[in-house]
C-alpha cells in the first residue's frame, strides 16, 4: 500500500520576531606540536607530571576521548592491541580526556586502557590541538612536530613504524562530511522565528533531527517514532501495519511561544490530516524485560550531576554521562528492539560504559546484570497502546 500526502498539507508562516547574531572574535592560531602537550596529571604513567620537553625524542599517539563516548570506548581494544605490539619501541600512547581522575578511575575498574592517561580538565590541550569532536587521534613525530590527525581505526602498524622513523604519514584522503544537530540548531536560530508546519514523505533512513518543547525538525523520522513523540509514549506502544508505521517522513514543525500541550496537539492533528489516520487508545498485554535494582545497588553506575548530559552508542558499546536510567533504557531498546520497562526506582543521574557481544545483541541484558548490577526479568505487563489505522 502506498501512502501519499494530501495537498492539504499545511504551511503556516507567522512572523514572530527577528533574531540577531554576533560576530566571533578572531581565532588564535595553534601550533599543534609537542610543546602544546601540557597535561595537568597523568594516570598509569611512571610519574604524574611530565613537561612536554620530557617527552621529546619519543613518538606519541594522542587519543582524545571521554568515558561517555561510545565510539571512543569501541576503539580501545584496537589501540590496546597496538600498544602491546609496540611496548618495546620508543613510542608512547596517551589517552587524553577532560574528565576528572575520579570519573576515569571508576571507568577503569571495568574497562582497560593500555598506556598513559592524560587529564586535561581545563581543555587547554583540546584547544591547542583544535579538537572539535571525539574520538580523534593525533600523531606526533619524535622530533616533536605534528605528523597527522586521524581516527584510531585508521592507525596501523605500518603507520606507527613510519611515525617512529619520521617518515611522511599517508592517510586515507577520503573526506567525511560531518553534520551535527548543533549546526542545524544554530542555522535555525539565525533565521526569523515562524510558525511552520510542513510534513512530507521521504525515502531517507537517516538524517539530522532537532527536538524541543515546541520544535520537531527531522530529515527522516518514521510514523511510529513521530507518534511516540507526539503522544509521549514508547515506540513499541504504537501499533498498526508495518507499512504505515515504518513510512518515512520529513518534518519541519515549529510553533514558538505555544504551550507544550498545544504543540503536541499540532503534531497529532497535522499527521492525522496528512495521512487520514485514525488513532485509538487501548490496553494491551506486552512481553517485556523488567529492569530492577535490588536494594538500589548501582555497582557499575556512577552517580553524577553535571550541567550537561552526554549519551552515545556504537557497535558493542553504550556510554553516557550524567544521564537518567531512561536514557539507558532507550539505548537498550534501540539495539535489541525489545520492550524494556524501568522499575529500578533509580531517580538520579549516572554515568556508565557498557559493552556487549555484537553477535548476540541480547547479551546486553547479561551485561546489565554483570556490569551494572541491575536485575533483568522477562514478564508480561499491561500497558496503554495506540492503535493506528488509515
Amino acid at each position: 500500500m502506498i501512502y501519499r500526502l494530501t495537498p492539504l498539507v499545511i504551511t503556516i508562516f507567522v512572523l514572530v520576531t527577528l533574531l540577531s547574531s554576533c560576530n566571533n572574535g578572531n581565532k588564535k592560531q595553534k601550533r599543534n606540536s609537542l610543546s602544546e602537550l601540557k597535561i595537568e596529571q597523568y594516570l598509569q604513567a611512571p610519574k604524574e607530571k611530565y613537561k612536554p620537553a620530557d617527552l621529546k625524542g619519543k613518538a606519541i599517539v594522542l587519543e582524545f576521548w571521554a568515558t561517555w563516548c561510545a565510539p571512543c570506548v569501541s576503539m580501545m581494544p584496537h589501540l590496546n592491541s597496538l600498544s602491546r605490539k609496540f611496548e618495546k619501541e620508543n613510542i608512547v600512547f596517551i589517552s587524553v580526556t577532560n574528565e576528572s581522575s575520579e570519573k576515569v578511575e571508576h571507568f577503569l575498574k571495568r574497562n582497560q586502557i593500555n598506556g598513559w592517561i592524560g587529564l586535561d580538565t581545563n581543555n587547554s590541550v583540546f584547544r591547542a590541538f583544535e579538537i572539535g569532536y571525539i574520538p580523534q587521534t593525533v600523531l606526533i613525530f619524535p622530533n616533536g612536530k605534528l605528523a597527522a590527525k586521524t581516527k584510531a581505526s585508521e592507525v596501523t602498524e605500518d603507520m606507527l613504524n613510519d611515525l617512529l622513523e619520521g617518515s611522511e604519514i599517508l592517510l586515507n584522503k577520503k573526506e567525511t562530511i560531518r553534520k551535527s544537530t548543533n549546526s542545524k540548531v544554530k542555522e535555525e536560530e539565525s533565521k526569523p522565528s515562524f510558525y511552520r508546519i510542513n510534513i512530507d514523505t521521504t525515502s531517507r533512513k537517516y538524517g539530522l533531527q532537532r527536538v524541543g518543547k515546541t520544535v520537531l525538525i527531522s530529515e527522516a523520522i518514521t510514523v511510529k517514532d513521530y507518534l511516540a513523540k507526539a503522544f509521549e509514549v514508547e515506540p513499541y506502544q504504537v501499533l498498526g501495519h508495518d507499512s504505515l508505521l515504518n513510512l518515512g517522513l520529513e518534518v519541519d514543525i515549529s510553533t514558538p511561544g505555544m504551550s507544550e500541550d498545544k504543540f503536541r496537539e499540532v503534531l497529532i492533528n497535522s499527521l492525522k490530516n496528512a495521512l487520514f489516520l485514525d488513532i485509538d487508545k487501548s490496553r494491551r498485554n506486552f512481553q517485556a524485560f523488567i529492569l530492577t535494582s535490588p536494594n538500589k545497588a548501582v555497582n557499575g553506575l556512577r552517580e553524577e550531576k553535571l550541567n550537561v548530559s552526554h549519551a552515545s552508542s556504537s557497535k558493542g558499546v553504550f556510554a553516557a554521562s550524567s544521564s537518567s536510567i531512561r536514557t539507558l533504557i532507550n539505548q537498550v531498546y534501540e539495539t535489541t528492539d525489545k520492550i524494556v520497562i524501568d522499575e529500578t526506582n533509580l531517580n538520579q543521574r549516572y554515568s556508565w560504559a557498557l559493552t556487549y557481544d555484537t553477535l548476540n545483541v541480547l547479551s546486553v541484558f547479561d551485561s546489565l546484570e554483570s556490569n551494572l548490577g541491575l536485575k533483568v526479568e522477562k514478564k508480561k505487563r499491561k500497558l496503554d497502546a495506540l492503535i493506528v489505522t488509515d
